[in-house]
C-alpha cells in the first residue's frame, strides 16, 4: 500500500494477523491506528515518508517485528514500548524531528540506528 496517497488507515487493519510484511511508505499518514499491534506475526513494517506525528505504544506488542522503518517523517518522540521488541534488527529513524528517546534502560538492547 505504500506510494499512494493515503491519509489513514481503517482500525480492522488489525484484523490480519497472518500478515508478515506491510509497507505503507510514501503516504500521507498523520496517525496509525492501535490495531497495528494486532499483528503479531508482522515482521517487516515500513512506515517511512508520511507525515507521522507519533506512532502508538501498541507498535511494542509487535513481538516478531525485525525491521521497522519509521524515517522521514515529523516523530518527536520514541515510545518506550518499542524496548519490548526483542526481536528487532533495525529500527531506522532518520530524517524526524526527535528531541528526545527514552533512556537505555527502556530497551532490552541497543535499537537504534542513524542509517
Amino acid at each position: 500500500m505504500g506510494d499512494n496517497q493515503l491519509t489513514s488507515m481503517p482500525s480492522t487493519i488489525g484484523q490480519l494477523t497472518a500478515l508478515n510484511a506491510l509497507s505503507l511508505r510514501a503516504n500521507l499518514l498523520t496517525t496509525l491506528p492501535a490495531a497495528l499491534g494486532a499483528l503479531t506475526s508482522l515482521t517487516i513494517l515500513y512506515l517511512g515518508s508520511n507525515l507521522l506525528t507519533s506512532i502508538p505504544a501498541d507498535l511494542g506488542m509487535l513481538s516478531a517485528l525485525k525491521v521497522l522503518y519509521i524515517g522521514n517523517n515529523r516523530l518527536k518522540r520514541v515510545p518506550a514500548e518499542l524496548g519490548r521488541l526483542t526481536a528487532l534488527r533495525l529500527l531506522s529513524l532518520r530524517c524526524n524531528q526527535l528531541t528526545s528517546v527514552p533512556p537505555a534502560r527502556a530497551y532490552s538492547r541497543p535499537l537504534f540506528s542513524s542509517t
